[in-house]
């Protein structure tokens, strides 16, 4: 079998799951994504291979193998990635219930109202907008809280209004997730080349250069029925890694108890139950008894 570019296939170590970004509209090639999220206009790379033009059939062969094991090992990490976050649940909570103090890096005169007021305007943005960028903000927003320097008082009252916030997040990232999405399910998965229907092209031929227009109609489906696969997938599984990092730090959030903020369970799992979530939810979020 043809072995996988060394610059960059099969990378380990990645602790979230992205499948391939996108694929070239002309070709049907799959194509990385530039810092900016757009294909990189320079060059066309096959999750590794770094010249424009593949310039023979070994190379090609092992460049859609490369994007092959790296579909595969995506699977794998979303697999791990579900197993990995109950245990983190677990281990935070743990953390947090010795009264040690959270180790968080507040942003500079920003106060906890603050922080709340923005991670709540970006969950309502991201149920009307569906961009995983303003869901991530809230959760950024919200795990910079820290009520340390609160008083008694209103270190109750904003955590209670925290807690709301992080179901509100939950609850966002729940409804989004495609119920019919298995990472599990090889048709689900994007092609790395749509082949053209027939034979007389190569895989990643580029339609301008098919004579016959039923052919190319044909192909131009296909290879944009590849790229809708590829953001679907892409989007499901990314959804997946937020919801699993905000079901824990909800638990963590739930257990963060200390001297100037104590206990209070009753409140804080009647906010849980009145946002919408589910007994199984609230479980596995394990509030404090």
């Amino acid at each position: 079998m043809a072995s996988c570019p060394s610059s960059g296939c099969g990378r380990r170590g990645s602790s979230r799951v992205s499948f391939a970004a996108g694929a070239d509209l002309r070709t049907g090639r799959t194509v990385s994504a530039s810092k900016s999220g757009s294909p990189d206009p320079g060059r066309t790379r096959f999750h590794g291979a770094t010249s424009a033009v593949l310039p023979s059939r070994s190379l090609r062969r092992a460049a859609v193998t490369c994007a092959q094991e790296q579909a595969s090992m995506n699977i794998v990490r979303l697999q791990w990635a579900g197993r990995l976050a109950s245990i983190a649940v677990a281990v935070a909570a743990t953390w947090l219930a010795s009264g040690e103090p959270a180790a968080s890096q507040p942003r500079p005169n920003s106060s906890n109202s603050d922080r709340t007021n923005t991670a709540l305007a970006s969950i309502a943005q991201f149920k009307s907008t569906h961009a995983l960028a303003a869901i991530r903000s809230a959760i950024d927003e919200l795990a910079q809280f820290d009520n340390r320097s609160e008083t008694k008082a209103s270190c109750i009252l904003s955590r209670r209004r925290a807690i709301e916030a992080w179901a509100g997040v939950v609850s966002a990232l729940q409804s989004a997730k495609d119920p019919t999405f298995d990472p599990n399910d090889i048709t689900q998965r994007p092609s790395s080349t749509v082949d053209v229907p027939g034979h007389g092209y190569p895989s990643g031929t580029d339609p301008a250069d098919i004579a016959d227009p039923k052919l190319r109609a044909e192909y131009e489906q296909l290879v944009a029925a590849n790229t809708a696969k590829t953001r679907r997938v892409n989007y499901q599984a990314e959804l997946r890694n937020l919801y699993r990092e905000a079901m824990a730090r909800t638990s963590v959030a739930l257990h963060n108890v200390n001297s100037t903020c104590p206990n209070d369970e009753q409140a804080l799992r009647g906010i849980l139950h009145r946002s919408g979530l589910t007994d199984g939810q609230i479980e596995k979020l394990n509030p404090p008894q």
